[in-house]
Protein backbone atom coordinates (compact mmCIF):
# COMPACT_ATOMS: atom_id res chain seq x y z
CA UNK A 1 0.00 0.00 0.00
CA UNK A 2 0.98 3.68 -0.32
CA UNK A 3 0.99 6.35 1.22
CA UNK A 4 -0.79 9.82 -0.22
CA UNK A 5 -0.74 13.72 0.05
CA UNK A 6 -3.71 15.87 -0.91
CA UNK A 7 -4.01 18.37 -3.81
CA UNK A 8 -5.76 21.83 -3.79
CA UNK A 9 -9.33 21.50 -3.54
CA UNK A 10 -11.38 23.24 -6.26
CA UNK A 11 -15.23 24.16 -6.20
CA UNK A 12 -17.49 26.12 -3.85
CA UNK A 13 -18.33 25.85 -0.12
CA UNK A 14 -21.18 23.49 -0.45
CA UNK A 15 -22.03 19.94 -0.38
CA UNK A 16 -21.22 17.03 2.18
CA UNK A 17 -17.44 16.58 2.23
CA UNK A 18 -15.99 12.69 1.20
CA UNK A 19 -13.04 10.79 1.42
CA UNK A 20 -12.19 7.69 -0.45
CA UNK A 21 -10.97 5.31 1.51
CA UNK A 22 -7.70 4.04 0.42
CA UNK A 23 -6.19 1.75 3.11
CA UNK A 24 -6.35 -1.18 1.47
CA UNK A 25 -5.28 0.45 -2.45
CA UNK A 26 -3.04 -0.10 -4.41
CA UNK A 27 -4.29 1.80 -7.21
CA UNK A 28 -7.06 3.81 -8.82
CA UNK A 29 -8.16 1.59 -11.90
CA UNK A 30 -11.74 2.85 -12.96
CA UNK A 31 -12.74 6.70 -12.82
CA UNK A 32 -16.69 6.90 -13.22
CA UNK A 33 -18.61 10.70 -13.64
CA UNK A 34 -22.19 11.60 -14.39
CA UNK A 35 -21.72 15.14 -16.19
CA UNK A 36 -24.12 17.50 -17.81
CA UNK A 37 -23.76 21.23 -17.35
CA UNK A 38 -21.85 20.16 -14.25
CA UNK A 39 -19.76 17.38 -12.56
CA UNK A 40 -22.89 15.97 -11.08
CA UNK A 41 -20.85 12.83 -9.91
CA UNK A 42 -17.58 11.25 -9.48
CA UNK A 43 -16.23 8.10 -8.10
CA UNK A 44 -13.51 5.89 -8.33
CA UNK A 45 -12.88 1.83 -8.68
CA UNK A 46 -9.23 0.79 -6.38
CA UNK A 47 -7.54 -2.52 -6.74
CA UNK A 48 -5.90 -3.88 -3.86
CA UNK A 49 -2.91 -5.57 -3.68
CA UNK A 50 -4.43 -9.46 -4.14
CA UNK A 51 -5.59 -7.71 -7.31
CA UNK A 52 -9.52 -7.54 -5.99
CA UNK A 53 -11.43 -5.03 -6.55
CA UNK A 54 -13.64 -2.28 -4.67
CA UNK A 55 -15.95 1.04 -5.22
CA UNK A 56 -14.99 3.95 -3.48
CA UNK A 57 -18.99 4.98 -4.26
CA UNK A 58 -20.25 7.58 -6.52
CA UNK A 59 -19.87 11.45 -4.67
CA UNK A 60 -22.63 13.47 -6.06
CA UNK A 61 -26.19 13.53 -7.71
CA UNK A 62 -28.16 10.96 -10.08
CA UNK A 63 -28.32 13.93 -13.18
CA UNK A 64 -25.95 14.00 -16.30
CA UNK A 65 -24.94 11.21 -18.06
CA UNK A 66 -23.20 8.12 -16.81
CA UNK A 67 -19.48 7.55 -18.07
CA UNK A 68 -16.36 5.80 -17.05
CA UNK A 69 -13.22 4.85 -18.42
CA UNK A 70 -10.54 2.28 -17.17
CA UNK A 71 -6.61 2.65 -16.29
CA UNK A 72 -4.53 -0.24 -17.59
CA UNK A 73 -2.06 -1.68 -15.14
CA UNK A 74 0.74 1.09 -14.68
CA UNK A 75 -1.14 3.63 -16.31
CA UNK A 76 -2.55 6.09 -13.86
CA UNK A 77 -3.44 9.79 -14.05
CA UNK A 78 -0.75 13.20 -14.54
CA UNK A 79 -2.83 15.68 -15.37
CA UNK A 80 -5.90 17.40 -14.79
CA UNK A 81 -7.78 20.03 -16.78
CA UNK A 82 -10.73 21.68 -15.28
CA UNK A 83 -12.99 24.35 -14.73
CA UNK A 84 -15.22 25.41 -10.96
CA UNK A 85 -16.56 27.90 -9.65
CA UNK A 86 -19.73 27.52 -7.08
CA UNK A 87 -19.57 23.54 -8.44
CA UNK A 88 -16.95 21.48 -10.34
CA UNK A 89 -18.00 22.20 -14.43
CA UNK A 90 -15.96 19.96 -16.32
CA UNK A 91 -12.79 17.95 -15.48
CA UNK A 92 -10.38 16.70 -18.55
CA UNK A 93 -7.54 13.68 -16.97
CA UNK A 94 -4.71 12.57 -19.08
CA UNK A 95 -2.44 9.52 -18.56
CA UNK A 96 1.18 8.72 -18.15
CA UNK A 97 0.36 6.59 -21.37
CA UNK A 98 -0.69 9.45 -23.31
CA UNK A 99 -4.57 8.52 -23.20
CA UNK A 100 -7.06 11.61 -22.28
CA UNK A 101 -10.35 11.07 -21.03
CA UNK A 102 -13.07 14.25 -21.48
CA UNK A 103 -13.73 17.01 -20.74
CA UNK A 104 -16.60 15.65 -19.01
CA UNK A 105 -19.12 18.81 -18.11
CA UNK A 106 -20.15 22.15 -18.84
CA UNK A 107 -18.19 25.23 -19.78
CA UNK A 108 -18.36 27.51 -16.78
CA UNK A 109 -16.57 27.93 -14.00
CA UNK A 110 -12.85 29.28 -13.43
CA UNK A 111 -9.91 26.87 -14.97
CA UNK A 112 -7.31 25.35 -13.44
CA UNK A 113 -4.63 23.07 -13.78
CA UNK A 114 -2.88 19.77 -11.95
CA UNK A 115 0.23 18.86 -13.27
CA UNK A 116 3.15 15.89 -12.24
CA UNK A 117 0.64 13.96 -10.69
CA UNK A 118 0.16 10.43 -9.87
CA UNK A 119 -3.37 10.12 -8.49
CA UNK A 120 -4.54 7.51 -6.28
CA UNK A 121 -7.50 8.64 -5.36
CA UNK A 122 -10.50 11.47 -5.01
CA UNK A 123 -12.00 13.94 -2.13
CA UNK A 124 -13.97 16.64 -1.93
CA UNK A 125 -17.74 17.75 -1.60
CA UNK A 126 -21.01 16.74 -3.24
CA UNK A 127 -24.54 17.48 -3.15
CA UNK A 128 -26.84 17.44 -5.61
CA UNK A 129 -23.42 18.07 -8.05
CA UNK A 130 -19.97 17.88 -7.28
CA UNK A 131 -19.25 20.40 -5.37
CA UNK A 132 -15.54 20.94 -4.64
CA UNK A 133 -12.84 18.09 -5.80
CA UNK A 134 -9.29 17.35 -5.08
CA UNK A 135 -6.91 14.28 -5.54
CA UNK A 136 -4.98 12.00 -3.46
CA UNK A 137 -1.54 11.68 -5.23
CA UNK A 138 0.73 8.72 -4.24
CA UNK A 139 3.45 10.05 -2.01
CA UNK A 140 5.40 6.59 -2.46
CA UNK A 141 4.55 3.61 -4.61
CA UNK A 142 6.62 0.18 -3.92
Amino acid sequence: MSAYAKTQQFGGPGGNGFSDDLTQSCRLSTVTIRSGEFVDAIGGTYTMPSGATYSGGLHGGGGGNLQSFDLAPGEYIVHVDGQAGEYVDSLKFSTNLGNVHGPFGGPGGNPFTLSNLHVGGLFGSAGEFVDAIGFFTVANCP
